[in-house]
């Protein structure tokens, strides 16, 4: 077997491993997620999975750093599109609603203790899409200019993530069909979320007085 092809079933087992570890997160929560369940939950025996992770830790960090890889993406790729700042935001705003409610259990490990930008031991820069966030707010509040940071700029953030997380949880996490109909409305959660962050970005804008 070649060295490409090793690194390829590497690759493939790696993959198979991370889904298999989300799939059990998402049924029994990160503190069932141990070597033995997923080495029973896979059919690989544990010292095969000590080929790929050298401990759970370890498996944690390389799912944060593929689900930043996978969020920023998805945000960097709604901003790039055409649009105003205001636009790209809300558009920002609902890839990372649809990823928070599809990938519960890892946006929970993403964003847990340590606060939303930690720094794992690969050195991996996992804060692209806050930083991001903020320069389409600081040019919002600074009247659409290429202002790409303001002293406020850490504060909108803050309400940002925010509006997102309780959007999220009455979507994700309210069992009572009652509940999210009173807070949805006739809308869908994703739409009821744009709306929200439609307002929040009038109420951020400069108020012009001529």
């Amino acid at each position: 077997m070649n060295t490409a092809t090793r690194e390829q079933k590497r690759s493939a087992s790696r993959e198979i491993i991370r889904k298999e570890a989300l799939l059990l997160a998402e049924e029994f929560g990160w503190e069932k997620l141990t070597v033995r369940a997923l080495s029973d939950r896979i059919g690989y025996a544990p010292p095969i999975l000590y080929r790929y992770y050298d401990n759970k830790a370890h498996l944690l960090n390389d799912l944060v750093a593929m689900g930043f890889d996978r969020l920023n993406a998805s945000m960097e790729r709604a901003a790039e599109s055409l649009g105003t700042p205001g636009e790209k935001l809300v558009r920002a705003a609902r890839a990372r609603f649809k990823f928070a409610v599809k990938y519960k259990a890892l946006h929970s490990l993403m964003f847990g203790a340590g606060g939303p930008c930690r720094r794992f031991e690969s050195g991996l820069n996992i804060c692209r899409a806050e930083a991001l966030v903020t320069s389409l707010l600081c040019r919002i509040a600074s009247g659409n200019t290429s202002k790409a940071h303001c002293k406020s700029g850490h504060a909108l953030l803050v309400n940002f993530i925010a509006l997102i997380k309780g959007y999220t949880y009455f979507a994700a996490e309210m069992p009572a069909p009652s509940a999210r109909a009173a807070f949805f409305g006739p809308l869908n959660p994703e739409d009821a979320l744009a709306k929200a962050m439609e307002r929040f970005i009038s109420s951020i804008q400069p108020i012009d007085h001529e």
